[in-house]
């Protein structure tokens, strides 16, 4: 097994990590102190693009893995159009809720909406596999990351 299958197998512990980082938004909501406030919500949000990355390429394999050839460009099509749809209704959110004191509504949507998308995922990922978690392969990622000598 070569480290990108690895790497792809455990990945989805590191995309659970959106959500963590995601915490640390919703968490700068109740706190008082502006300065820390903007910090907790700017680094949550540049954490989560990490493990947003990461997801993107799980997507990318697995529409190559699991998608016949003839079948991806309708796969891909719908995909770009509900992506479309979603950014436009964040974008109205961002309309509608333009007062910044109401910031904490659009911060609470935002994780609702991509803890619904986590958990359907994982309940995909089970129906698929059987399983969530590869603890197996994490002492192999070790033992290929850290080698012995």
């Amino acid at each position: 097994m070569n480290n990108l299958n690895m790497l792809r197998d455990l990945s989805n512990p590191l995309e659970e990590s959106i959500w963590s980082c995601l915490l640390v938004c919703v968490g700068s909501i109740w706190v008082k102190r502006d300065n820390i406030a903007s910090y907790m919500l700017m680094g949550g949000v540049a954490a989560s693009r990490l493990g947003l990355w990461m997801f993107d390429l799980a997507v990318i394999q697995q529409m190559q893995d699991q998608v016949s050839e003839t079948d991806r460009c309708v796969v891909g099509g719908v995909q770009n159009s509900l992506q479309s749809a979603l950014d436009l209704m964040a974008y109205l959110l961002g309309i509608i809720v333009s007062n910044p004191k109401d910031f904490w509504i659009v911060t609470f949507i935002s994780f609702s909406t991509v803890t619904l998308a986590g958990l359907l995922y994982t309940v995909h990922l089970y129906r698929v596999r059987n399983h969530i978690f590869h603890f197996e392969k994490i002492p192999l990622l070790i033992k290929k990351t850290f080698p012995s000598n």
